[in-house]
Formats: C-alpha cells, sequence, structure tokens
C-alpha cells in the first residue's frame, strides 16, 4: 500500500475506500429508515392521549378552583378546536402530513390531555361548568 493510503484509528487501520463504503452505506441507511419509517406512521395514534401523557404533569389542575377550572376548560377547548382546524387546513395542502405530524398533532395531543385532566379535576371538585363568570377589569 501506499503511504497515507490506510489512516490508523485507535488500534483499527481502515482505507480510505473502507470509509467511503461506511459513509456511503449511512447516507442510504438513514433516509431509507426515515421513509419506512413515515410509511408506518399512523396519524391516528397522535389522536390518542399516548404523546400528550408524555407532556402534562398529572397533578396539573389539583390546587385550582372551580371558576379556574372553567375558565381552562374552555380555553383549552377553544385552543382543541383551533388545533383541530388547523389541521384540517394543512391536509389540503401536499405537504400538510408532514406539517401535521411535526408542528399539531403533538400540540392537539398535549391540549387533549390537558383539557382531559382539567375535566377531571373539575369532576372531583364537582364543579358546575355554568358559564364563566364576567372577566374583572382591572383597570377598576
Amino acid at each position: 500500500m501506499k503511504p497515507g493510503h490506510c489512516r490508523t484509528i485507535g488500534t483499527v487501520t481502515r482505507s480510505r475506500h473502507t470509509e467511503h463504503i461506511m459513509r456511503w452505506r449511512i447516507t442510504i441507511i438513514i433516509p431509507v429508515a426515515a421513509v419506512v419509517a413515515g410509511c408506518s406512521f399512523d396519524s391516528n395514534a397522535l389522536n390518542s392521549n399516548a404523546l400528550g401523557s408524555f407532556f402534562v404533569a398529572p397533578g396539573k389542575f389539583n390546587y385550582y378552583r372551580c371558576p379556574d377550572l372553567v375558565r381552562q376548560i374552555s380555553t383549552l377547548s377553544e385552543r382543541e378546536r383551533e388545533l383541530t382546524a388547523l389541521m384540517e387546513r394543512a391536509n389540503q395542502d401536499t405537504s400538510g402530513m408532514v406539517v401535521n405530524a411535526v408542528v399539531y398533532s403533538p400540540q392537539l395531543a398535549t391540549t387533549h390531555e390537558e383539557l382531559q385532566l382539567a375535566r377531571e379535576a373539575a369532576a372531583q371538585k364537582k364543579c358546575s361548568h355554568q358559564p364563566l363568570p364576567p372577566m374583572e377589569n382591572p383597570n377598576g
């Protein structure tokens, strides 16, 4: 072999040809793995609570008072409707599934999980889901 043709890495000597083949394999394997993972992607799985439960603390709403819980439930319900509308609109575009998977689905799953926990806390405290009290004017 010519001097400089082989390179010693620790105790292993590799030729440039071997390194080139290894880089080529990695360059092919990673995109192929991403495509296979994308093809096996189940968008309905993101609508479940599995993803949202990773980002929401279980006792998050335990110390909220009933008026605060009712207000939070209203806010989260509106956010859930907004995210669902955004996902439906994104599906009309060719890249909509990617946008939904990366941006909207995690947000929707988290919002859905928070909404469920807020409703459970309201039920445990026997809060009535009456209309929200009027917002107080901070200016007096």
